[in-house]
């Protein structure tokens, strides 16, 4: 009878509760690590367990042994799921959905950067557990007999709770993505549930005139400009990875780690001011070719290459105009897309050498071919090119994240770290700018003795800045923001021939209209949102975009939006502690005036506010209206 008893309990529990015991690993857990902080992180949870339950229950009432392989398959998604996006988010400040499946080689290339996750400890902890819930889980399945009980009723209503919940927390994502929120960020969705959101938004609706949005530019009136006269000079864009200005000639408190930038910066235009318009490389060469702000927490555009409509570049203009064009990296054109993309962009020329089957013997770092051997190739191939002018631009890629290369060089952080820095990945990251430098010097010193040095304009910059920092918890938001955006320019025009130092703020945007009127051409004065760089203007901005963070700055004065528990690479900076939903995305707003410079030690007096509604409005709208004209016909 005792047994009987025991059976019969047994049996009155729905299968389900066992895979709740596990489920409850992963709800605690699935935050890397711990509860999330977020009520609608939490509900999405809820909302993935019930609905697991519920199949779980359906199954098992007609069959058990296909109730347990449902539960070991979930089990392995889930885990999988969760950990993998533990990482994921490390690297790309973002969880992952059902797209991904189609980026498979750049998330093989991206496992390059796993050397240095963060959550080791977690991981192991999270799969012991795990595995101690599954087996406890299968062995009171496996002497589970009888399935006489009717789970139909309970499964239906825990299905239609779990819808709702689910509901609920779309309409919740549906008014982040309004607002370019960050949608696939951990504190808001569990990563089973992140991983089949939609995260397409419907532009057809959602705009209203083009006139709008071109107001934005009356914060740039002219006042003064520098006129150039027409030359069909050849064009070099550098474009150096992770490469941020704090660590560039005297912003680096414990000596230069760049003298070649530092050299350059005394004799060329340097500006002053410039920002990135976004921390994804093929984001930044955008905005740098075709003045537009790519998608902000979403995959780049450039992963939608047979979606696009319209989109006008400076190397399509170029080339439109006689230029020869050519794109030089050292990683494979596979990444981002980049083989279907860049045609489109206006490439006509693509240099991937680790595409060859003869790579095998050219020296690498990192991520691929050395940017040592790469200049050397790009300045090789460009002096065999014929009469034409050219258009080139060289994405460098050995100061890649996570920077623990082998440089081939002595570097001067070795042995010696700052015991300021709570970090290894920054000590490393100083190593790299110092490789970058480099190798610059050394591209520079044979272009000065090359024939193109009389004819060619060179531009120096980078394509985003690291989110890693040294005496990182003494450091304000404000603080990293402008460490992490702020990157070198530097540009070279045989024409001018004393240093010039351009002071207003600029970004990656105002690139394209800057080299036209560097080549004397005027057509596309009115056609970019960015502006001249030898133009002077009433009120300089830029727009500085992070997965779904947006920082402006216009003349002296940032707003940007503050959030909470930002400690690094790994944290979610926005909106934790800020409830659900947000009718108004001003009530983050903060705006500080600068009195200073943020990258001097003791230079810069911050002064608060008031927020300005009308700017922050402008530059969500503008970067939403940029991806609309994209894709619109």
């Amino acid at each position: 009878m005792a047994e009987s008893d025991g059976n019969q309990y047994m049996l009155k529990v729905p299968g389900g509760v066992y895979l709740l015991l596990i489920e409850s690993v992963f709800f605690s857990m699935s935050y890397f690590g711990n509860i999330n902080p977020h009520p609608l992180g939490l509900v999405s949870g809820l909302s993935v367990s019930l609905l697991a339950m519920a199949a779980f229950c359906l199954i098992f009432h007609f069959q058990r042994f296909l109730a347990i392989l449902f539960l070991l398959s979930y089990v392995l998604f889930s885990s999988f799921l969760i950990v993998t996006n533990w990482w994921y988010f490390q690297y790309f400040q973002s969880y992952y959905n059902y797209k991904v499946i189609g980026y498979g080689v750049d998330l093989i290339e991206s496992a390059r950067a796993v050397g240095v996750f963060n959550y080791k400890f977690e991981v192991f902890l999270f799969i012991f557990l795990v595995a101690f819930a599954l087996v406890a889980a299968i062995i009171m399945l496996m002497r589970s007999v009888a399935r006489k009980h009717n789970y139909l009723v309970s499964s239906f209503f825990l299905a239609i709770f779990g819808l709702a919940c689910l509901y609920t927390s779309n309409i919740s994502l549906a008014s982040f993505k309004k607002i370019g929120m960050p949608i696939l960020k951990p504190s808001y969705v569990h990563p089973v549930h992140a991983f089949f959101i939609d995260d397409d938004v419907d532009f057809s609706t959602e705009f209203g005139s083009v006139a709008y949005f071109s107001n934005l530019n009356t914060l740039s009136k002219k006042v003064g400009v520098y006129d150039f006269e027409k030359a069909n000079y050849n064009v070099i864009y550098v474009m150096l990875e992770s490469t941020r200005t704090s660590l560039v000639g005297d912003n680096h408190s414990r000596g230069s780690l760049t003298p070649n930038l530092d050299g350059l910066a005394r004799s060329l235009v340097v500006s002053r001011e410039f920002y990135a318009n976004s921390n994804y490389t093929i984001k930044g060469e955008l905005a740098s070719w075709c003045g537009i702000f790519d998608h902000n927490a979403k995959p780049p555009i450039s992963k939608s290459t047979d979606a696009i409509k319209r989109l006008q570049c400076l190397p399509k203009i170029l080339a439109e105009r006689g230029y020869e064009t050519a794109y030089f990296h050292g990683n494979t054109g596979s990444f981002n897309s980049r083989k279907e993309f860049l045609p489109v962009v206006g490439f006509e020329h693509l240099y991937f050498p680790e595409d060859d089957a003869s790579s095998r013997e050219l020296p690498k770092i990192g991520w691929g071919i050395s940017d040592e051997y790469m200049y050397q190739y790009m300045l090789d191939t460009l002096l065999s090119k014929s009469d034409r002018p050219f258009f080139a631009h060289f994405m460098t890629v050995s100061s890649h994240y996570p920077f623990g290369w082998d440089w081939g060089i002595p570097t001067p952080i070795a042995g010696h770290p700052n015991p300021k820095s709570q970090s290894e990945v920054y000590e490393n990251y100083k190593n790299a700018v110092f490789y970058e430098d480099y190798a610059l010097g050394k591209f520079w010193a044979a272009f000065k003795e090359s024939p193109l040095y009389k004819n060619t304009i060179v531009v120096i910059t980078a394509d985003h800045g690291v989110w890693v920092f040294d005496d990182e918890e003494n450091k304000s938001l404000i603080q990293k923001n402008e460490e992490f955006f702020r990157v070198p320019l530097l540009i070279y025009h045989p024409d001018i021939k004393e240093p010039v130092e351009l002071t207003d703020t600029a970004s990656q945007i105002d690139l394209p209209e800057t080299v036209l009127n560097m080549l004397g051409i005027k057509d596309y004065d009115d056609f970019f949102v960015g502006k001249n760089l030898f133009e002077t203007v009433e009120n300089p901005w830029a727009i500085m975009m992070k997965q779904g963070d947006i920082v402006v700055r216009k003349n002296d004065t940032i707003c940007y939006v503050e959030g909470a528990g930002c400690a690094g690479i790994q944290q979610d900076c926005v909106a934790i502690e800020y409830g659900e939903l947000l009718p108004d995305i001003n009530k983050l707003q903060r705006c500080q005036k600068i009195t200073g410079d943020l990258l001097q030690d003791g230079g810069a007096v911050l002064s608060p506010q008031p927020a300005d509604p009308d700017l922050m409005d402008k530059a969500f709208s503008l970067i939403r209206y940029h991806n609309k004209k994209v894709f619109m016909d």
